[in-house]
């Protein structure tokens, strides 16, 4: 709910307006640096955590809509089980989730992947990204790591799809409200997420080629 902030943008209306006050969505958009386009969140409004399911489909509706229009949609969704969240996260062509290398972080990407892939037998496939690791190995080692517990005790299919690093940039970047990419284009961080990306345009084109993507109803959400 709050990378708007991270990039100093100032919204005068979020997604709630959009839920609640049959603001249209492309009104709420903002336009970011570097190109894309950024939905605020609204955060501290209980009932958005779950929606009735009319309301969520006139949203599901507004989004497909308005998805034709750029190239990828990422949804960023926050770890915690709403039904909102869960629904929502569903719908995705790929979803990833973030592990860090502590425990709490480790054991909420141990609930999310458990808890999605029991809501629909269509997920079965989570792609992982480590986070806030200081090297590419130490990310490594936190995936194989999660990949042996979840071969343990669920039955679904984990792939490392890479790892964002920590830097003293990255943490600048952000005090400053500016992107690391754009701020320290050679920075750590930033190599690391050019690889991250690259990994994900390639995996994702080769799953389209493939036909590789979940069966369900919803599927137009990209």
């Amino acid at each position: 709910a709050n990378v708007h902030i991270l990039m100093g943008l100032v919204p005068s209306k979020d997604l709630s307006h959009v839920i609640f006050g049959g603001v249209p969505l492309r009104e709420v958009i903002l336009e970011a640096p570097g190109g894309f386009g950024v939905l605020p969140a609204s955060s501290g409004i209980m009932k958005m955590a779950h929606l009735p399911a009319g309301v969520m489909d006139d949203f599901l509706n507004s989004l497909k809509e308005v998805s034709q229009e750029y190239d990828y949609m990422i949804l960023d969704i926050a770890s915690g089980i709403s039904s909102t969240a869960v629904t929502i996260t569903l719908l995705a062509d790929l979803i990833l989730v973030l592990v860090g290398p502590d425990p709490t972080s480790f054991a909420d990407a141990y609930a999310v992947v458990k808890i999605l892939s029991r809501a629909a037998d269509k997920t079965k496939r989570f792609g992982i990204v480590t986070n806030f690791v200081w090297s590419e190995e130490q990310g490594v080692e936190i995936f194989k790591k999660f990949k042996m517990v979840t071969d343990r005790f669920l039955d679904v299919e984990v792939e490392y799809m890479g790892s964002i690093l920590m830097d003293e940039k990255l943490r600048h970047s952000s005090m400053i409200q500016g992107l690391v990419v754009g701020e320290y284009p050679n920075s750590k961080a930033s190599r690391s997420l050019y690889k991250l990306v690259k990994n994900l345009v390639d995996g994702l084109a080769w799953r389209r080629m493939l036909g590789d993507f979940p069966k369900g109803k919803n599927k137009a959400v990209k």
